[in-house]
């Protein structure tokens, strides 16, 4: 058992690396965040199914939509991350990120009826008092942008986890190498997709009419579609040797101990991307952005409230 929370400690630091080094590669080379989310993703997938070596191909698992609904969310969540990471600090956007505790909640309510647990009635205030604190220390200019993405986010990971539970195959069932190859397959699948419409949408929309090829060029500029050599080599390493790692950490931990233990090891998340930052930023090396220990304690609220569901329910399970 204690090897399985070593796996999931890798993942929390990896996933944490990969965070700071696309903060990184935002502040200081100005990558395109589709470009960059897609190729990341793209080569983190590779890394998965080299890993995933000796495994069965689930041809009948890859006929099911929920997988590639699945692989879609998760690529628009890496892209509209690199985004997030334009206007806010990797630790800001990590400890934000505990509201999705209560938009799963929400979602869950919607979808399935779910009743609400009133044990968990006062911890959810506490996150969202948490995040609304957050948010309102943000610069104004980035304010609301940043809140909308980072609910965004929530909303698709709160759906990922709904998906997943109505998906008629259980992926848990499966032997990890078939999980890896399965998870490898749809993501890269997805992500060559993203990258072929968006390389075509760039590359061959000027050859329309200019009734359709001038709009079409201000909507790229808006979205920042321009593949850079530095967009290109930064989500290249960072998908193969952080990216990629992280994934393969997370997939050997979930397949050691249960969901609410994973939960319970990622509290601690926020709080490993905040001191990484920050060392950076005592360096010189990243803007710190508006994140003070003021605003970690903060995040503290929200985390240790997550936590505190995460173990309760974890609990009462074993009970």
């Amino acid at each position: 058992m204690r090897i399985s929370y070593v796996y999931a400690f890798l993942a929390i630091l990896f996933f944490a690396l990969s965070d700071i080094g696309s903060r990184i590669s935002v502040s200081l080379l100005d990558v395109s965040p589709i470009y960059f989310g897609t190729i990341q993703m793209f080569l983190g997938a590779i890394m998965l199914y080299i890993f995933s070596f000796g495994a069965e191909t689930r041809l009948k698992a890859l006929k099911v939509w929920h997988n590639w609904a699945v692989g879609i969310i998760e690529l628009s969540i890496v892209i509209i991350l690199v985004f997030l990471f334009q206007l806010i600090s990797a630790g800001e956007a990590s400890f934000m990120q505990r509201i999705s505790v209560i938009t799963v909640n929400i979602c869950a309510f919607i979808a399935f009826r779910r009743k609400f647990d009133k044990a968990d009635i006062l911890p959810q205030a506490f996150i969202l008092l948490s995040v609304g604190l957050l948010t309102y220390n943000l610069p104004e200019s980035v304010r609301l942008k940043a809140f909308l993405l980072v609910l965004y986010i929530a909303l698709a990971n709160s759906v990922l986890m709904l998906i997943t539970e109505k998906n008629p195959i259980n992926h848990r069932d499966l032997p990890r190498k078939d999980r890896l190859r399965l998870t490898s397959i749809v993501m890269a699948v997805s992500a060559l997709l993203v990258i072929t419409i968006t390389l075509s949408l760039d590359y061959y929309g000027q050859l329309l009419p200019d009734s359709i090829s001038i709009p079409l060029k201000e909507s790229l500029n808006f979205a920042q579609v321009d593949l850079t050599v530095p967009t290109l080599v930064s989500a290249t390493l960072l998908g193969a040797f952080i990216y990629g790692p992280a994934l393969y950490f997370y997939f050997v931990a979930a397949s050691r101990i249960t969901a609410n233990e994973i939960l319970m090891c990622f509290a601690i998340a926020p709080y490993i991307v905040f001191t990484l930052e920050f060392s950076l930023g005592a360096f010189n090396v990243l803007e710190k952005g508006s994140l003070s220990f003021y605003d970690a304690l903060i995040g503290s609220i929200g985390s240790g409230a997550a936590l505190y569901m995460a173990y309760r329910k974890h609990n009462s399970k074993d009970k």
